[in-house]
């Protein structure tokens, strides 16, 4: 009989969290990285536009 090792999904850290998550965590990118894929996750890159977002808001009124 024989064992079947499932390989773990692939991770990269992120540079804002630095936290190692599952390649599945960042945004596909073919000029970001050699790996095809963001350096921020999805979380903190979310994050950050809404952060963007309230501050241009704030501007305009």
């Amino acid at each position: 009989m024989r064992l079947i090792l499932k390989e773990p999904e692939p991770r990269k850290r992120c540079i804002q969290c630095r936290e190692r998550l599952p390649l599945s965590a960042f945004h596909k990118s073919s000029v970001a990285s050699i790996d095809g894929y963001r350096n921020v996750c999805k979380s903190c890159r979310r994050a950050t536009e809404a952060a963007r977002i309230r501050e241009k808001r704030n501007e305009l009124l």
